[in-house]
């Protein structure tokens, strides 16, 4: 069994050894403008142009019609009827969301390895690794937000403004529309199952009436166990949960060890 530690040296090494890589095959291979270390012709996806392009509506214009297809594809995926009761989770729960982050990465490292070629994608992959690895980013939707400003940086240096401004751009909605609301969990925990049906039907009934989404539920199978998982605006507070959970919950469950409300 492969550990944590173990894991993140692994990856560490990894992302040196593909960096590394890629610096060798540029040092052997001078670049030549458009064409690709190896010799394949390099496309013109008409992003080049440097900042004269940022005038040009088509040009922008062209970038955001990819955008719009490449998250329309990514929707179907992400919301796929058939995972929804796999989200019994908040890790699951926030899957579908960070999947946008990462498909507008992927369509980026598309347009840099077209452009630039092959080799952009190992430098790419080597540096998410390295992040991911031996970075303390906490979830997979920061990992994606780091490669993300990655990419951007490169971009810049590559001379593609409108490939960055257009994926800041489209980086900044994905970001707003992940962060619009948090996902919480009530953990009902009941002495039987009559008592966690109760409480089960109350916990949903203060989800409804405050306006907010029910995400999924998971039951603790042979025990009187329940997690309620549900989302709500992020400027509601934890504080205003509870309160409503007070109110809905205490006429039919007045005992408060019966209900939890996870961190």
């Amino acid at each position: 069994m492969v550990h944590a530690g173990q894991a993140g040296r692994i990856g560490w090494a990894l992302g040196v050894m593909v960096v590394a890589t890629a610096g060798a095959v540029f040092a052997q291979s001078p670049l030549v403008p458009g064409v690709e270390p190896s010799g394949r012709p390099l496309t013109d996806t008409g992003f080049g142009g440097g900042y004269a392009a940022l005038m040009s509506p088509s040009t922008m214009l062209g970038f955001l019609r990819d955008v719009v297809i490449g998250f329309g594809l990514t929707a179907l995926i992400a919301f796929h009827p058939s995972l929804r009761h796999l989200r019994n989770t908040v890790e699951e729960a926030e899957i579908p969301r960070t999947q946008f982050l990462y498909a507008l990465v992927g369509m980026v490292i598309g347009f840099l390895v077209v452009t630039h070629g092959s080799i952009i994608g190992f430098i790419v992959f080597g540096i998410g690794g390295l992040m991911r690895f031996r970075t303390d980013l906490g979830s997979s939707a920061r990992t994606g937000e780091c490669i993300v400003v990655t990419v951007v940086g490169l971009c810049i240096g590559l001379e593609l403004p409108v490939v960055a401004v257009m994926t800041t751009l489209s980086a900044w909605v994905v970001i707003w529309f992940i962060n619009r609301t948090r996902v919480h969990v009530i953990e009902l925990i009941a002495p039987d199952f009559a008592g966690l049906d109760a409480a089960a039907e109350a916990a949903r009934s203060v989800v409804d009436t405050a306006g907010w989404r029910h995400v999924g539920e998971k039951h603790g199978g042979y025990k009187p166990h329940m997690r309620i998982l549900f989302s709500a605006p992020s400027q509601v507070t934890r504080g205003d949960i509870l309160d409503a959970l007070r109110a809905g919950l205490g006429p039919s469950v007045p005992d408060e060890r019966v209900w939890h409300l996870a961190d």
